[in-house]
């Protein structure tokens, strides 16, 4: 990603650079033969739609429609990294050669689930990086034990939240995770059932966010 000349702090990736890794990520997704479960920045997101490169994964990616989970989101406009959750889908038209998979086109709606946990400000990358790989790990494991999508993305969000918690860092500024207790699980589990009740859900989303984000 290229840092842009604006003094918000913002990183916008390039067409060329979404155009390569929306390639990358479409081999991949051509080569599954069974469903798949893919998690990314909203940035990203938005650079692939930018760039017309998100895939279109014929069903791998949650049948009929393409389910994304997204680690952040966007807030009037500025990226936030807050703690919230984010399942992005759309409904692709195969057989409508005007737009029918244009996924700022198509029929699409966001999910956003709510950090289940008081947001706390991280300025930490090792942190952030551990907290979103977390989060990554989590939603993969579900999806690939036969979760529901949203219902995964919601004990996703609840894991991130709890490392965000409780994560610690050593003294060579190396982060430590939470431990792996029993305590620690039934906190995630709690989290979740909060997560789940607070989910709010917007059609079109992504497209509001492209906006949002600056993309025309």
């Amino acid at each position: 990603r290229n840092k842009s000349d604006n003094d918000d702090g913002r990183f916008l990736m390039s067409r060329e650079s979404a155009g390569e890794w929306g390639n990358r990520l479409h081999t991949l997704l051509d080569g599954s033969h069974a469903s798949a479960a893919v998690t990314m920045d909203i940035r990203t997101h938005l650079a692939l739609l930018q760039a017309n490169s998100l895939p279109r994964s014929r069903g791998v990616l949650g049948g009929e429609t393409d389910r994304w989970a997204i680690t952040d989101n966007i807030q009037d406009g500025m990226h936030v990294d807050n703690g919230d959750g984010l399942l992005l889908e759309y409904q692709f038209n195969y057989n409508d050669p005007f737009g029918g998979c244009d996924p700022l086109l198509c029929p699409s709606v966001g999910s956003i689930v709510p950090s289940p946990s008081p947001s706390q400000s991280q300025s930490n990358l090792s942190h952030k990086e551990a907290n979103n790989d977390a989060y990554a790990a989590a939603y993969s494991a579900m999806i690939g034990s036969g979760a529901d999508f949203l219902e995964a993305v919601c004990i996703a969000t609840s894991v991130k939240a709890i490392f965000r918690e409780l994560g610690r860092s050593d003294g060579n500024e190396l982060f430590c995770p939470p431990p792996y207790t029993w305590k620690v699980i039934d906190k995630i589990a709690e989290y979740s059932l909060k997560a789940g009740e607070n989910v709010r859900q917007e059609d079109g989303l992504s497209r509001k966010m492209y906006k949002e984000f600056g993309y025309r």
